[in-house]
């Protein structure tokens, strides 16, 4: 394994260099799996400002049938590392600007199996994370769902990826725009002010909702938070510069 860490100096994060070390056979895509894992390791020990990340940006760009075969196993492990490694391939496979893809619906399938049964935090999370990215219907549709869960970080983490399945030039569905109006009054404040921060960044994607939204942004400029008030004020602004 050393061996591989040291060839894997020849590559750096540019693009083209990625692309070419994801053709290259001096690197099994086993051996990247396995060095990979230090990744999970270094992340949940908040030790990850040095992690060497080429390896899984490697697998991301290796989307092939065997890299999706072996990522589907490492979720069947009994090791939180292997089933958190497992999602973390999924989550760009091979970058999130080319979903969905012809795997998107695999790997869908295969997060909301992990979601209904998964005890660990960090592989739920990063299932969630997983299944947003994909950017396809179906995983849209679980993350609505999944919109009332009781646990703040899992609502927190649907509230980031309800947008994911909509591109520049569409606009949010009633029951996504139903959701975002939940969460803009949800009891954890980092939701409240992650939907307001959207709100203001997308205000386009919301303008077929604008009148709702505004009364909810007008409502938040007294909200309890100063990151709310603050989006807040910026949503409403965008809002108003928009056209119905």
């Amino acid at each position: 394994m050393n061996q591989i860490k040291e060839y894997l100096k020849k590559y750096s994060t540019y693009h083209k260099d990625l692309l070419v070390a994801a053709k290259d056979e001096l690197l099994p895509t086993s051996d990247l799996i396995e060095i990979s894992k230090e990744i999970v390791v270094a992340e949940r020990n908040d030790n990850d400002e040095h992690c060497n990340y080429i390896p899984l940006m490697i697998l991301h760009l290796r989307a092939n049938e065997d890299t999706l075969h072996k990522s589907l196993k490492l979720l069947e492990s009994d090791s939180s590392i292997d089933r958190e490694l497992g999602c973390k391939i999924l989550r760009e496979f091979p970058r999130m600007d080319e979903h969905p893809t012809k795997f998107s619906l695999r790997i869908v399938n295969a997060m909301h199996t992990i979601i209904q049964k998964e005890k660990n935090e960090d592989v739920l999370l990063s299932a969630l994370a997983t299944l947003a990215n994909q950017g396809h219907p179906e995983g849209h549709k679980i993350l609505l769902q999944m919109s009332s869960d009781p646990r703040d970080n899992v609502r927190y983490r649907v509230a980031y990826g309800l947008l994911y399945v909509f591109n520049d030039e569409r606009k949010i569905t009633e029951e996504t725009a139903k959701a975002f109006l939940k969460f803009t009054k949800d009891s954890d404040e980092d939701i409240r002010a992650s939907i307001f921060y959207d709100i203001k960044e997308y205000p386009e994607m919301f303008s077929d909702y604008k009148s709702e939204f505004i009364a909810v942004a007008e409502y938040a400029k007294n909200d309890s938070s100063e990151d709310v008030r603050k989006y807040a004020l910026s949503a409403l602004e965008a809002l108003l510069k928009t056209s119905f």
